[in-house]
């Protein structure tokens, strides 16, 4: 839950020295997050404050300082629970495991996902969204006991989501439900299409850029 906005700094610098990070980089990437800054309303602006949380999401430093806190999380997750693979975007997470036997992904997934939310509570003070997260298994019954087995955390149960754009469902069915909705989203460009073509527009370049990746 707004990952960016609530790192703590020394949380930060110890993470930092740990993973031996350049220092005096981070020394001004955190001076340029503590500048003094005000509240406008209308014109009406608060006394300057500085800000002791938090790091500029969409900064280059940004992204790797938060890597340095996530590291923790994964190496922690991974050694305990060495069946369930971690995946970390920026600051999202997905656990994932493969076994024949239900029980066993379901003990792993479960376990690191409970595991995972003790650490970002406990040492880095930061709260994971119940409301963006949730389960997706090869059967409704796996996907239920998963759900069922995570304590530190209520999780919805998927029947299919996405995982970086890629579509995923659980059962032997493929979910390409987002991949038709992209079709049919190009499909209703087509009238634009060809009125740029009558005047003379350079239209190949916009179908290169466009349709060829969404069909």
């Amino acid at each position: 839950v707004k990952a960016f906005e609530r790192v703590d700094h020394t949380l930060l610098f110890q993470a930092a020295s740990r993973r031996q990070y350049p220092l005096h980089i981070l020394r001004l990437s955190l001076a340029a997050y503590r500048l003094q800054r005000s509240i406008g309303v209308d014109g009406v602006f608060s006394k300057p404050t500085t800000a002791v949380l938090g790091i500029t999401a969409g900064s280059g430093h940004a992204t790797i300082e938060l890597g340095l806190l996530l590291l923790d999380v994964v190496q922690e997750v991974e050694s305990r629970w060495p069946l369930t693979k971690v995946t970390v975007y920026v600051d999202d997470l997905t656990f994932e495991a493969t076994h024949p036997s239900h029980n066993v992904v379901r003990h792993s997934v479960a376990g690191a996902i409970n595991n995972a939310v003790e650490v970002f509570a406990s040492a880095l003070r930061l709260n994971v969204s119940e409301s963006k997260s949730g389960v997706v298994g090869s059967s409704a019954a796996l996907t239920r006991s998963i759900a069922q087995s995570t304590r530190a955390i209520r999780l919805k149960q998927w029947r299919n989501t996405k995982v970086l754009g890629a579509p995923v469902g659980s059962g032997r069915r493929r979910f390409v439900r987002p991949l038709k909705l992209r079709v049919k989203t190009f499909t209703k460009r087509k009238a634009r299409i060809r009125t740029l073509r009558r005047a003379s527009q350079p239209v190949s370049q916009i179908v290169r850029a466009a349709g060829t990746p969404m069909v």
